[in-house]
């Protein structure tokens, strides 16, 4: 029995401590719980800021993680986003005001500059974690050591209003695609609300101050030769957005993220962002035959942030304090 048990247990000493390592099918002894930071940037968000942390404050200190710092960046927020944070006595909690709102890029990169974790774990302020959500993203870096940046499984909490079930088909196809394009790791699977960096890679990082933090994470990983891994179980909810206005504000953007990396990233963007058309008809015709209203009322939406963003220009909507979708928050 202790033979065996010898064999599936070994003991690695890394020079840190002693603790458990993923290894070649097994867990072996290895250094100590990596210390992990959360990173939320956060403007106007009172709606959910305080459930989200209450929530981080019970998964403080885990089998395989302790939570050692939760870095909150107020980006001039005028709303009550402080006064709910106020209200929390959480030791690890650090709160940094700022008095004009600069973007979630210059937001982020204060975070990089503060973190002293072995892994950042950077959170969108509006969106509702599952209970292992983190264990499971935290996993990935002691499964696989190579592993810089783990992306998050961020998924609509509902589908409520019409403009919500309009949205479900693209939110399908983007599943599908994740799944399926460059063996399931892809610019589709890295999602800002969650996504979990390791230290030595997020102290490289500085944004420019624009839209698709995601993306330009992403893509400068990926130039840099560093491994990327998506974690279909790290579970992040969202709430999608409720009306047409917040819907095509959302759209635009992303659009406009596109073009953005595509000049900044040149080649490595252009195929990151391609999906062959024949499996884009292909998922469009599918969920067609599935439910024609809500893909019909999905062209729809297309059409309305196709004309929107021609009579506007994306230009609009690539400015990195952008205009906030409000039905995307979260009641508390």
């Amino acid at each position: 029995m202790a033979s065996g048990v010898q064999q599936i247990i070994t003991m690695c000493r890394t020079g840190r401590g002693w603790g458990m390592r993923w290894q070649k099918g097994s867990w072996c002894m290895r250094s100590k719980k990596p210390t992990v930071t959360i990173g939320i940037p956060a403007f106007n968000e009172e709606k959910n800021i305080e459930s989200l942390l209450e929530k981080i404050h019970t998964l403080k200190s885990e089998k395989n993680y302790e939570i050692k710092e939760v870095i909150v960046i107020l980006d001039g927020s005028t709303d009550h986003t402080y006064q709910k944070i106020k209200n929390l006595d959480f030791s690890e909690l650090k709160t940094l005001r700022t008095s004009v709102r600069q973007g979630k890029a210059l937001s982020l990169n204060k975070i990089f500059d503060l973190f002293k974790g072995d892994i950042l774990v950077l959170l969108d302020a509006d969106i509702k974690l599952k209970s292992d959500a983190l264990q499971n993203i935290i996993d990935c870096f002691a499964e696989e050591e190579s592993i810089e940046l783990v992306g998050g499984n961020v998924t609509p909490i509902r589908y409520s209003s019409l403009i919500q079930k309009f949205q479900r088909p693209s939110i399908n196809i983007t599943t599908e695609l994740r799944k399926s394009l460059k063996n399931g790791n892809n610019i589709f699977c890295y999602h800002g609300a969650f996504l979990a960096l390791k230290k030595e890679f997020a102290k490289t990082l500085r944004l420019p101050a624009t839209i698709g933090t995601d993306a330009f994470i992403f893509l400068f990983c990926k130039q840099a030769g560093k491994q990327t891994k998506y974690c279909s179980e790290a579970i992040a909810y969202i709430n999608l957005p409720e009306n047409l206005d917040d819907y095509i504000k959302r759209s635009l953007r992303f659009e406009s993220s596109k073009q953005i990396m595509k000049e900044k990233f040149i080649n490595l963007a252009s195929k990151e962002y391609e999906i062959p058309l024949k499996k884009l008809v292909f998922l469009i015709l599918i969920e067609f035959f599935i439910n024609p209203f809500e893909t019909i009322g999905y062209c729809g939406l297309i059409l309305c942030s196709l004309f929107v963003g021609k009579k506007k220009g994306l230009e609009e909507y690539g400015k990195a304090t952008w205009d906030i979708a409000q039905s995307t928050k979260f009641e508390s």
